[in-house]
């Protein structure tokens, strides 16, 4: 028989969430999803005030080399001579698997409930990451696919102003706190239009991809 959280003496709860859950393309829905998700997981601290249980959000991009990632299939499209991007001006946010499990457990230590927790992380261009993994393999721009963003975004304007920077990751705290509880403590606002998007974020260049990517090849 399932046991909710709240009703077994769970404590925290957190929630493993994406970027595509951030303004959701149209058509996508797997970022819908995610997104409806978020919005639960922070609406349940409402539903468990008067336990101790208590819902948060972890939110991060592209996990290097899995399933589904663009990585594996540039390794396996690399011996044709010919590897395929959807458009040239592409930009992905990327992590690591050791640095996404450190960043998850990093924030249930941190919550408090109702948080989305965004890691800071580089991004890189599609173009950019194809050339190290196949540097004279030739690039066909086959098009950006149905619900696809050409770049992706952690954070959007109308998060900004309740976001505040703690140094390891970005906190951002809810609309509204209606459970009660402790209150939000540290970290620096950001500016209250930012954008934190793989097209501004700091870029890993040739050597870094490479380094990151030299555990995959």
């Amino acid at each position: 028989m399932f046991c909710k959280p709240r009703d077994c003496g769970v404590r925290k709860v957190i929630v493993i969430s994406s970027d595509k859950g951030v303004a959701p393309a149209s058509g996508n829905l797997y970022g819908a999803t995610k997104a409806v998700c978020e919005s639960v997981a922070v609406s349940y601290n409402n539903y468990s005030a008067s336990r101790k249980t208590r819902y948060s959000v972890a939110r991060y991009g592209n996990v290097v080399a899995s399933s589904g990632s663009v990585i594996p299939l540039f390794f396996s499209q690399k011996e044709t001579g010919k590897l395929t991007i959807t458009h040239d001006k592409m930009t992905r946010f990327w992590i690591t698997m050791p640095e996404a499990v450190r960043f998850v457990i990093h924030s249930m230590e941190s919550m408090l409930g109702g948080e989305i927790f965004v890691p800071h992380l580089p991004s890189s261009r599609i173009t950019t990451l194809a050339s190290v993994i196949a540097p004279d393999a030739e690039l066909e721009v086959i098009g950006i696919r149905p619900g696809e963003k050409l770049h992706e975004i952690m954070l959007t304007q109308d998060e900004s102003p309740r976001t505040d920077d703690l140094g390891w990751a970005y906190r951002v705290k809810p609309q509204e706190k209606t459970w009660g509880g402790p209150a939000y403590m540290g970290g620096s606002p950001i500016p209250s239009d930012w954008i934190y998007s793989s097209a501004s974020a700091e870029r890993l260049g040739e050597s870094e991809l490479r380094n990151m990517l030299s555990k995959f090849d």
